[in-house]
């Protein structure tokens, strides 16, 4: 994998099912990260849902020493308009694909509010459906405390690259 380079984004259930995949551009890649341009209108397919297009324009940041992605959106006159970020394991880099599995569990950010927990029921359910220890939700809740930490801490008038 090089700067430049499409790539498949590929989220999995914490089972290991692919649930969710994309397409993006490499825009940064080192050792502790990389950062991958997804345009708007990108397809985003979905294993139980219809294929959908995307609503604006992410660059996401996808650190392997973190427990969440971070996705900057921007609108067509490249205005930050939201931040997103899924709690999920670290990425993977595997062939031609960043691969993470998703906790169920999001932090958001809609400029220029402040950021917001997400989906707490969904993580409910997941915890049940996939065996969540106590300790594991608990380490999920502190991602979640430090994600919205880095939310907040953005300023709204970022643009885009």
């Amino acid at each position: 994998m090089q700067i430049g380079d499409v790539i498949w984004v590929k989220a999995h259930k914490a089972d290991g099912v692919c649930y969710q995949w994309w397409q993006g551009t490499v825009a940064a890649l080192d050792a502790q990260h990389v950062v991958v341009l997804t345009p708007r209108g990108a397809q985003v397919h979905h294993i139980n849902k219809a294929l959908r297009h995307t609503d604006y324009s992410d660059r996401t940041t996808y650190r392997f020493d973190k427990p969440y992605t971070f996705i900057e959106s921007f609108d067509a006159d490249g205005n930050l308009v939201e931040l997103y970020l899924d709690i999920c394991s670290p990425p993977r880099i595997v062939g031609d694909e960043v691969q993470y599995v998703d906790h169920e569990l999001d932090v958001a950010r809609e400029m220029p509010a402040p950021a917001y927990v997400m989906d707490e029921d969904e993580f409910a359910e997941a915890a049940l459906t996939y065996g969540y220890t106590p300790e594991f939700q608990a380490k999920c809740y502190a991602a979640v405390r430090e994600a919205i930490a880095v939310a907040n801490a953005v300023p709204p008038t970022i643009a885009t690259p």
